[in-house]
């Protein structure tokens, strides 16, 4: 078994260990780090690093999938990566796996006098919301369209529109404010939002406005932040 070291602190016995994907195969330069060592997997994704004698926690991390952290006492480390969705949309990371969220549909209620505001169906029409848990959240954006992300209120709306004057249309309504973690490649990106217990939409988002569906109502993705 070959394995590459990079990096040797204290005189404890060295570990090993190997890294793979979800099929089995050796994850070649996926890094394994602690406070106090660190290594680089070999082209068969096996690995050697040496660390003073302690319990610690490793950050198993590559470009192509999602980190883990390994807690390690004794024994060899042997990790399975789960790998980085390519395919579009919007993607949620819930511990090691990535949950899709699926395409949903927002309805539009009111009038031009009252307003509009686009509001969850009372019975959700496509799919059923991912939930995970408060906190801070990851999400792994594969840009297929625009979109913003709303909290839904009680009344199950998260957009709305007022008349200012006879003219113009205002919203009461305000994004949530996402932080680009890291950029993968054009068009593909890592966000965090630390996210309290509620439900949230992202609405598909064109020009100032939500985008329509062709069969009728609004693009959107629901989550529900338990």
């Amino acid at each position: 078994m070959l394995a590459w070291a990079l990096g040797f602190l204290g005189c404890a016995a060295p570990t090993t260990g190997a890294v793979t994907s979800a099929v089995g195969a050796g994850v070649a330069g996926a890094s394994l780090t602690a406070p106090d060592c660190s290594a680089v997997t070999g082209p068969d994704g096996t690995f050697v690093v040496q660390c003073p004698d302690a319990p610690r926690t490793f950050l198993v991390s590559h470009p192509a999938f999602v980190s883990r952290r390994v807690p390690w006492t004794e024994g060899e480390v042997n990790v399975v990566l789960t790998p980085i969705p390519t395919e579009p949309g919007v993607f949620v990371a819930d511990g090691e796996a990535m949950l899709p969220l699926p395409p949903s549909t927002l309805e539009r209620r009111g009038d031009d006098t009252a307003g509009w505001a686009f509001c969850v169906p009372a019975e959700p029409v496509d799919a059923t919301p991912v939930s995970v848990v408060a906190g801070e959240v990851e999400l792994l954006d594969n840009h297929d369209v625009d979109w913003r992300l709303f909290p839904v209120g009680a009344d199950g709306c998260a957009y709305a529109l007022q008349h200012a004057n006879g003219d113009w249309w205002t919203s009461p309504s305000t994004a949530i404010v996402l932080e680009k973690e890291r950029e993968l490649a054009p068009g593909r990106s890592w966000l965090k939002v630390t996210l309290p217990s509620g439900r949230y939409a992202l609405v598909d988002w064109y020009a100032g406005t939500p985008i329509p569906k062709p069969a009728g109502g609004y693009r959107a993705r629901l989550l529900t932040v338990r």
